[in-house]
C-alpha cells in the first residue's frame, strides 16, 4: 500500500518534472516551484519505491516512510505557503488535473478560487484575459466536474472585469460562458417529503450570471440578453426558501437604464414576485381548508398543502390546474411530474376522494356550457 502511494504520486503529482517542462511557460519562477516541491520529484519517490520495497515490515511504521496522506497534506501545505499568487494558481490548475488527491481535491479549489478573487483585485491590475484563458482551457475538458467553483471562479473574474470597464476581456468572458452547456432546471418529479427534485447547479447558474451583469449591465448587455433566452427556452424553477427576491433587488439596484428593455424582458422572465413562488395567497389557504374537511385522509390533497407550505415555488400553480385535471378525467397520469411515485401509487389506489369533486366539477362544466 506503501509503495503504491509512492507510486501515484510520482506519476501524477511530480511538481517539479511539470514546472521544468510543461509548467514552465505559466510559472513566474519555475525554478522557486520546483524547488519547493522537491519532494515530489518523479526520481525522489522512486528511490523512497525501492527503500521501501527494502526495508523490513516494523521500519515502515516510522516518519522515514511517510503514507499517501501524509504526503498530500505536505503538498497541499506547500501550496498554501507559495506566495507568487499567478504560480499558485498554476500549482492549483495541475493538482486538479485528475483524481490523485482524492476528497483533498476541494481544499485546493477553495484555495484556487481565493486565489482567482485575490488576483482579480484592482490594486494587483492582473491580467484578467490571462488569467480567463488559462481557467477556460482547464475547466473545457470538465464539463460536468467543479461546476459549483466554476461559477464562483467566472464571476470572480467577471465582475472585475466588469467595474474596470474592459471590453476586450468582457467579449472573452461572455464567449466562453456562452460555449458551457446551461443548466436548466431538470425538474424529474418529487420526493415523498414534498420536495422538488431539481438540477442543484440551475439556481447557482442563473445567480452567477446576474452577478456578473450586474457589474457592468451594459458591458453585459449580450450576456443579459442570452440569460433571457436560456430561461425561455428550458424554464426556471425558484423555490420560495431561495429568497431569491434579494437577487431581483440587488440587480434593480445596478445601473440598468443603459439596457432598460434587455433587463426589463429578463426579470419578466424570473419568478420573483411571493405569489409567483406560491409562499402566500389563496392556493395556500384553499389546500389547507380542503386538506382539513378530508381530516387528512386524501393523500393527494394532503401533499399538495405540504408542498405548499414547505416547498413553495412558481410550480404550484401549474401542479394545481393538474389536480383540477384530474378531478375533471379522473385520471391521475398527469398529475407525475407533480408529485411522488409513492404519492402516486397511493392516489391510483383511492379514487373515491375524486368522485366528488368529478361529480360537481362535471356539473359545473355542463352548466357552463349550457
Amino acid at each position: 500500500m506503501l509503495v503504491a502511494g509512492y507510486r501515484v504520486v510520482g506519476e501524477h503529482l511530480d511538481v517539479p518534472g511539470w514546472a521544468k517542462t510543461r509548467g514552465r511557460e505559466g510559472l513566474t519562477d519555475a525554478a522557486a516551484v520546483a524547488g519547493r516541491f522537491a519532494f515530489l520529484a518523479k526520481k525522489r519517490l522512486t528511490r523512497s519505491v525501492a527503500a521501501a520495497g527494502a526495508a523490513p515490515g516494523e521500519a515502515l511504521l516510522s516518519p522515514d516512510y511517510p503514507v499517501l496522506s501524509d504526503i498530500l497534506d505536505r503538498s497541499i501545505d506547500q501550496l498554501f505557503g507559495l506566495a507568487n499568487l499567478e504560480d499558485r494558481f498554476a500549482v492549483c490548475l495541475f493538482f486538479l488535473k485528475d483524481e490523485t488527491l482524492g476528497y483533498r481535491q476541494k481544499e485546493v479549489m477553495v484555495d484556487l478560487l481565493g486565489v482567482v478573487k485575490e488576483m482579480m483585485h484592482p490594486d494587483r491590475r492582473t491580467d484578467a484575459e490571462r488569467i480567463l484563458i488559462r481557467l477556460s482551457a482547464f475547466f473545457r475538458d470538465r464539463d460536468n466536474e467543479f461546476l459549483l467553483m466554476r461559477f464562483q471562479c467566472f464571476e470572480a473574474i467577471g465582475v472585475a472585469i466588469g467595474e474596470a470597464g474592459n471590453v476586450k476581456a468582457a467579449d472573452h468572458l461572455i464567449q466562453d460562458i456562452l460555449y458551457w452547456r446551461f443548466q436548466y432546471p431538470e425538474i424529474s418529479g418529487a420526493t415523498d417529503e414534498w420536495e422538488t427534485v431539481v438540477n442543484p447547479y440551475h439556481l447557482p447558474k442563473i445567480r452567477c450570471w446576474m452577478h456578473i451583469i450586474e457589474s457592468n449591465p451594459a458591458l453585459f448587455e449580450r450576456l443579459a440578453a442570452a440569460l433571457n433566452v436560456q430561461l425561455r427556452l428550458g424554464g426556471v424553477y425558484i423555490a420560495d426558501t431561495d429568497l431569491f427576491q434579494r437577487d431581483v433587488t440587488r440587480f434593480l439596484d445596478a445601473d440598468i437604464r443603459p439596457i432598460y428593455f434587455v433587463a426589463k424582458q429578463l426579470l419578466r422572465t424570473l419568478p420573483g414576485y411571493f405569489n409567483e413562488v406560491g409562499v402566500e395567497g389563496e392556493l395556500r389557504t384553499v389546500s389547507t381548508q380542503i386538506d382539513e374537511i378530508c381530516r387528512r385522509r386524501d393523500t393527494l390533497m394532503h401533499f399538495l398543502r405540504k408542498q405548499v407550505h414547505a416547498e413553495s415555488s412558481n410550480r404550484l400553480v401549474a401542479s394545481s390546474r393538474e389536480v383540477l385535471r384530474y378531478w375533471v378525467t379522473l385520471d391521475p397520469s398527469g398529475l407525475e411530474p407533480y408529485i411522488s411515485a409513492n404519492t402516486l401509487a397511493t392516489v391510483r389506489g383511492e379514487p373515491e376522494w375524486a368522485r366528488g369533486p368529478h361529480t360537481m366539477l362535471v356539473a359545473l362544466q355542463e352548466r357552463c356550457a349550457a
